[in-house]
């Protein structure tokens, strides 16, 4: 049977079916980098919540009926079957400790996404998970196209150091932290090692902790939303490495 809830560090090779956010962390976690502790709800999970809650054919009756002000009750109400519900936690259990729940960020792998942001305790991440899985049904006009849409969910845990972006095709790091001489050669090595790898620029969204630095995720320049950040940064431009 195919698996439900893995663990990121657990998948070996990428995959369509996976989204192209888990796909980029494999290709990065395969060349050696460090990326963020993670676990991925498959298609194979939104599939069996569908099949429990029966909530599309619901769906579907209520919108052929005449009666799509049922809709959000019965969105409201679907609930994850217990099984799946003992594969979630046990996997969130790894990132936490026995006194404290881990925070996490939480969204589909794809970029068109944005995550749901710093949740922690297992009732929480439960209902945000049935909201976004809920809320594929969302919309009568536009539940037959949903279908083919990848509805893989990505947990991630965050990581409580020191948190930026930088740009290697520029050399820029946008972070609100200060930064020590070793904490950007760390940095300088990473963009080094990024471009062997991607030739298109990226954006890198990291965390630097313990003298390590974890990738977060990673999204194509263009892909970069062009508004201004809200979080005031401190701008460092890498200069003394010519060779990156």
């Amino acid at each position: 049977m195919a698996a439900r809830v893995v663990s990121l560090a657990e998948i070996k090779e990428e995959n369509e079916s996976q989204g192209i956010r888990v796909n980029d962390l494999i290709n990065l976690i395969n060349h050696g980098f460090d990326v963020s502790d993670a676990f991925v709800l498959t298609q194979k999970a939104y599939s069996d919540f569908l099949s429990h809650t029966n909530l599309e054919k619901k769906v579907r009756h209520l919108l052929t009926s005449g009666a799509s002000n049922f809709v959000d009750k019965h969105l409201r109400q679907a609930e994850i079957p217990k099984n799946l519900i003992d594969e979630i936690l046990k996997e969130y259990k790894k990132f936490g400790t026995v006194l404290e729940d881990a925070s996490v960020n939480v969204y589909f792998s794809r970029f068109s996404d944005s995550p749901i942001q710093k949740i922690g305790g297992d009732a929480t991440l439960l209902e945000k998970i049935r909201e976004l899985w809920s809320g594929r049904l969302e919309g009568g006009a536009r539940l037959l196209d949903r279908r083919g849409e990848n509805n893989t969910i990505l947990v991630q845990k965050i990581h409580y150091g020191k948190h930026g972006k930088l740009r290697p095709s520029s050399k820029f790091i946008n972070t609100i932290h200060s930064l020590s001489d070793e904490e950007i050669i760390i940095l300088e090595n990473l963009i080094a090692k990024f471009k062997k790898l991607f030739y298109l620029p990226h954006e890198i969204d990291f965390t630097l902790e313990k003298g390590k630095v974890l990738i977060n995720k990673i999204k194509p320049e263009t892909h970069v939303a062009l508004q201004n950040s809200e979080t005031p940064e401190t701008h460092y431009k890498i200069i003394r490495n010519s060779a990156i």
